[in-house]
Protein backbone atom coordinates (compact mmCIF):
# COMPACT_ATOMS: atom_id res chain seq x y z
CA UNK A 1 0.00 0.00 0.00
CA UNK A 2 1.48 3.16 -0.87
CA UNK A 3 0.26 6.88 0.19
CA UNK A 4 -1.83 9.09 -2.74
CA UNK A 5 -0.39 12.13 -2.77
CA UNK A 6 -3.91 12.85 -1.60
CA UNK A 7 -3.20 11.54 1.64
CA UNK A 8 -0.04 12.89 2.58
CA UNK A 9 0.63 17.06 3.78
CA UNK A 10 1.33 18.58 0.31
CA UNK A 11 1.69 17.76 -3.53
CA UNK A 12 4.82 16.58 -4.91
CA UNK A 13 5.46 19.88 -6.96
CA UNK A 14 5.80 21.24 -3.54
CA UNK A 15 7.98 18.18 -1.74
CA UNK A 16 10.09 18.87 -4.77
CA UNK A 17 10.36 22.73 -4.53
CA UNK A 18 11.29 22.00 -1.05
CA UNK A 19 14.05 19.27 -1.86
CA UNK A 20 15.90 22.07 -3.99
CA UNK A 21 15.71 24.30 -1.36
CA UNK A 22 17.68 22.00 1.18
CA UNK A 23 19.85 21.35 -1.59
CA UNK A 24 20.89 24.12 -3.10
CA UNK A 25 23.76 25.36 -0.99
CA UNK A 26 25.23 21.61 -0.23
CA UNK A 27 25.90 20.43 -4.12
CA UNK A 28 28.23 18.10 -2.78
CA UNK A 29 26.87 17.20 -0.24
CA UNK A 30 25.24 13.32 -0.06
CA UNK A 31 21.84 14.18 -0.48
CA UNK A 32 18.50 11.67 -0.63
CA UNK A 33 17.14 10.88 -3.92
CA UNK A 34 13.66 12.20 -4.68
CA UNK A 35 12.66 9.28 -6.94
CA UNK A 36 10.11 6.63 -6.64
CA UNK A 37 12.76 4.19 -5.27
CA UNK A 38 13.14 6.66 -2.35
CA UNK A 39 9.52 7.72 -2.20
CA UNK A 40 8.44 4.40 -1.70
CA UNK A 41 10.89 3.14 0.65
CA UNK A 42 9.39 5.71 3.19
CA UNK A 43 5.71 5.06 2.23
CA UNK A 44 6.23 1.59 3.09
CA UNK A 45 8.10 2.86 6.37
CA UNK A 46 5.42 4.95 7.42
CA UNK A 47 2.44 2.21 7.19
CA UNK A 48 4.86 -0.39 8.76
CA UNK A 49 5.54 1.96 12.27
CA UNK A 50 2.75 4.40 12.18
CA UNK A 51 5.01 6.79 14.37
CA UNK A 52 3.72 9.69 15.75
CA UNK A 53 7.38 11.20 17.50
CA UNK A 54 10.71 10.99 15.62
CA UNK A 55 13.84 11.75 16.88
CA UNK A 56 16.84 12.00 14.28
CA UNK A 57 20.41 11.83 14.98
CA UNK A 58 22.56 13.22 12.46
CA UNK A 59 19.90 15.63 10.60
CA UNK A 60 22.68 16.57 7.57
CA UNK A 61 20.62 18.30 4.64
CA UNK A 62 17.43 17.18 6.16
CA UNK A 63 16.20 15.02 3.24
CA UNK A 64 15.24 12.22 5.56
CA UNK A 65 13.38 14.21 7.76
CA UNK A 66 11.53 16.02 4.61
CA UNK A 67 10.56 12.57 3.49
CA UNK A 68 8.88 11.82 6.64
CA UNK A 69 7.42 15.28 7.65
CA UNK A 70 6.04 14.93 3.94
CA UNK A 71 3.73 11.79 5.03
CA UNK A 72 1.54 13.25 7.81
CA UNK A 73 0.72 16.29 9.63
CA UNK A 74 0.33 14.49 13.06
CA UNK A 75 4.35 13.25 13.33
CA UNK A 76 6.35 15.02 15.54
CA UNK A 77 10.12 15.49 14.30
CA UNK A 78 13.36 16.10 16.62
CA UNK A 79 16.21 16.19 14.73
CA UNK A 80 19.86 17.04 16.32
CA UNK A 81 23.52 17.49 14.80
CA UNK A 82 26.12 19.20 15.87
CA UNK A 83 27.03 20.29 12.22
CA UNK A 84 26.77 24.14 12.23
CA UNK A 85 26.46 23.63 8.78
CA UNK A 86 22.98 22.03 8.96
CA UNK A 87 21.63 24.65 10.86
CA UNK A 88 20.17 26.67 7.58
CA UNK A 89 18.68 23.72 6.32
CA UNK A 90 16.92 22.80 10.39
CA UNK A 91 15.32 27.17 10.27
CA UNK A 92 13.67 26.05 6.49
CA UNK A 93 12.32 22.64 7.75
CA UNK A 94 10.72 24.91 10.81
CA UNK A 95 9.82 27.43 8.65
CA UNK A 96 7.85 25.00 6.51
CA UNK A 97 6.49 22.68 9.33
CA UNK A 98 6.48 24.75 12.46
CA UNK A 99 5.33 22.80 15.74
CA UNK A 100 6.12 20.07 13.54
CA UNK A 101 9.69 20.20 13.32
CA UNK A 102 12.49 20.57 16.33
CA UNK A 103 15.80 20.63 16.46
CA UNK A 104 19.21 21.16 18.36
CA UNK A 105 22.97 21.71 17.20
CA UNK A 106 24.06 19.35 19.12
CA UNK A 107 26.12 16.16 19.10
CA UNK A 108 24.67 12.37 20.11
CA UNK A 109 27.33 12.36 23.04
CA UNK A 110 26.42 15.34 24.29
CA UNK A 111 22.54 15.21 23.63
CA UNK A 112 20.46 15.37 27.48
CA UNK A 113 18.22 12.52 25.92
CA UNK A 114 16.34 12.01 29.22
CA UNK A 115 15.53 15.78 29.75
CA UNK A 116 14.34 15.65 26.35
CA UNK A 117 11.83 12.40 27.29
CA UNK A 118 10.86 14.06 30.96
CA UNK A 119 9.49 17.32 28.41
CA UNK A 120 7.76 16.18 25.48
CA UNK A 121 7.35 12.23 26.06
CA UNK A 122 8.85 9.08 24.68
CA UNK A 123 9.99 8.34 20.97
CA UNK A 124 8.52 5.69 18.94
CA UNK A 125 10.90 5.72 16.52
CA UNK A 126 15.13 6.88 16.43
CA UNK A 127 16.51 6.98 13.08
CA UNK A 128 20.70 6.94 13.31
CA UNK A 129 22.10 8.95 10.66
CA UNK A 130 25.34 10.24 11.36
CA UNK A 131 28.62 9.16 12.45
CA UNK A 132 30.19 5.55 10.89
CA UNK A 133 32.91 6.03 13.18
CA UNK A 134 32.71 2.30 14.73
CA UNK A 135 32.50 3.41 18.47
CA UNK A 136 30.44 6.34 17.83
CA UNK A 137 28.03 4.02 16.55
CA UNK A 138 28.09 1.47 18.98
CA UNK A 139 26.96 4.67 21.87
CA UNK A 140 24.50 6.05 19.34
CA UNK A 141 22.61 2.58 19.21
CA UNK A 142 23.00 2.55 23.17
CA UNK A 143 21.63 6.31 23.28
CA UNK A 144 18.61 4.97 20.80
CA UNK A 145 18.01 2.09 23.31
CA UNK A 146 17.67 4.41 26.23
CA UNK A 147 14.90 5.80 24.38
CA UNK A 148 13.07 3.06 24.06
CA UNK A 149 11.09 3.33 20.88
CA UNK A 150 9.63 0.80 19.08
CA UNK A 151 11.81 1.16 16.02
CA UNK A 152 15.32 1.97 15.65
CA UNK A 153 16.47 3.07 12.20
CA UNK A 154 20.39 2.36 11.04
CA UNK A 155 21.68 4.01 7.84
CA UNK A 156 24.35 3.35 5.70
CA UNK A 157 24.22 -0.36 7.17
CA UNK A 158 26.24 -1.36 3.51
CA UNK A 159 29.38 0.63 5.72
CA UNK A 160 31.06 -1.95 7.48
CA UNK A 161 31.91 0.23 10.36
CA UNK A 162 28.52 1.30 11.01
CA UNK A 163 27.67 -2.69 10.23
CA UNK A 164 30.30 -3.96 12.70
CA UNK A 165 28.40 -1.47 15.08
CA UNK A 166 25.04 -3.14 14.50
CA UNK A 167 26.28 -6.75 15.17
CA UNK A 168 27.94 -5.98 18.75
CA UNK A 169 24.54 -4.97 19.81
CA UNK A 170 22.46 -7.50 17.82
CA UNK A 171 24.94 -10.26 19.13
CA UNK A 172 24.20 -9.41 23.22
CA UNK A 173 21.06 -12.02 24.43
CA UNK A 174 20.08 -8.65 26.49
CA UNK A 175 19.88 -6.07 23.46
CA UNK A 176 16.09 -5.69 23.83
CA UNK A 177 15.64 -5.66 19.72
CA UNK A 178 15.77 -7.78 17.00
CA UNK A 179 16.60 -7.58 13.50
CA UNK A 180 13.41 -6.65 11.84
CA UNK A 181 13.85 -5.56 7.87
CA UNK A 182 16.32 -4.26 5.14
CA UNK A 183 15.28 -0.94 3.73
CA UNK A 184 16.84 0.59 0.28
CA UNK A 185 16.39 3.75 -0.67
CA UNK A 186 18.63 6.42 -3.14
CA UNK A 187 20.79 8.97 -2.23
CA UNK A 188 22.99 11.15 -4.90
CA UNK A 189 26.22 12.26 -4.77
CA UNK A 190 28.18 15.11 -6.49
CA UNK A 191 31.19 13.45 -8.66
CA UNK A 192 33.75 16.05 -8.65
CA UNK A 193 35.94 14.38 -11.66
CA UNK A 194 32.90 13.89 -13.92
CA UNK A 195 30.72 17.16 -12.57
CA UNK A 196 27.55 14.81 -12.41
CA UNK A 197 25.50 13.19 -10.09
CA UNK A 198 25.76 9.79 -8.85
CA UNK A 199 23.22 7.71 -7.66
CA UNK A 200 24.12 5.35 -5.31
CA UNK A 201 21.83 2.63 -3.21
CA UNK A 202 21.64 2.82 0.41
CA UNK A 203 21.14 0.43 2.86
CA UNK A 204 18.72 0.83 6.29
CA UNK A 205 18.15 -1.51 8.78
CA UNK A 206 14.97 -1.42 10.93
CA UNK A 207 15.16 -3.15 14.70
CA UNK A 208 12.17 -3.95 16.03
CA UNK A 209 11.69 -3.38 19.95
CA UNK A 210 11.11 -7.03 21.54
CA UNK A 211 8.37 -7.69 24.02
Amino acid sequence: MIHSNEEKQFTTDIAISYHSQLTSDNPQYYHTAFDNTTIDMFDQLFLTTDCNRVLEVGFGSGMTALHMLWQDRGIRYKAIDDDEGALRNMRLMNGWFGEQFAYEIVGSQEYDLQSDINEYGRYDMVILNGSEDLEVVKDDIAMAVRANPDHILVNNTENPEVYRGLKHHLDQEDFGYKYYKNLIYNRAFFDKYTGNYVIQSVNMSMLEREV
